[in-house]
């Protein structure tokens, strides 16, 4: 009579026990690159949206426009116009022909709405800067991040500026809602150009 050969339950349960000790390692592995691809995920929204404006900014006040319109005691008046929550200039609109430029109006909160809100128009000799603005809606460029505007004027950081005075530097500190700020960004204006 031939013995039949087959595994004692000793080495069955040696392999089930490893067997399981290699599953739940594959799973923790698992568990652990999902927990650091969805960090990665909140992370990327988290700047994406604040880069995205960084860039707009940078792209707009470094083009920044310096349209004189007048003189003032102060000097000369330019299209310009500076407070903490509202920042009111004139550069090209990065998809117009030729380097048209716009006026552009840059709000954090609008009618009780938080976040940044904007309107632009083309700019036209004929009309002055609020009537140019004035049929013109406000379009929420981001409902989660606001912006404080200060100025570096007469050697000092200022929240506002005299009306059509041009500052040295302008920085902008974007506010996100989740009480995390970004890296202020600061721009220096070109200040000299062609009168309207």
């Amino acid at each position: 009579m031939k013995q039949q050969k087959g595994f004692t339950l000793l080495e069955t349960l040696i392999a089930l026990v490893l067997m399981s000790l290699l599953i739940m390692a594959l799973f923790g592995g698992f568990r652990a690159g999902l927990r650091s691809w969805q960090s990665a995920e909140k992370h990327v929204a988290w700047v994406e949206e604040p880069r995205q404006l960084s860039a707009l900014l940078y792209r707009h006040l470094s083009q920044f426009v310096p349209i004189a319109v007048g003189q003032t005691n102060e000097g000369t008046a330019y299209l310009f116009s500076a407070a903490a929550e509202r920042l009111l200039y004139v550069a090209p609109l990065a998809m117009s022909v030729g380097d048209e430029p716009y006026m552009f109006e840059l709000v954090s909160g609008h009618d009780g709405q938080s976040g940044l809100w904007a309107r632009f128009a083309p700019l036209t000799q004929d009309k002055t800067y609020s009537e140019l603005l004035n049929d013109v809606e406000y379009v929420q460029v981001s409902e989660n991040v606001s912006a404080k505007f200060s100025y570096f004027y007469q050697e000092t950081w200022v929240d506002s500026l005299p009306e059509g005075q041009l500052p040295e530097l302008v920085k902008v500190n974007l506010q996100i809602t989740t009480e995390q700020d970004w890296p202020s960004l600061v721009f220096a204006l070109q200040t000299s150009g062609p009168k309207l």
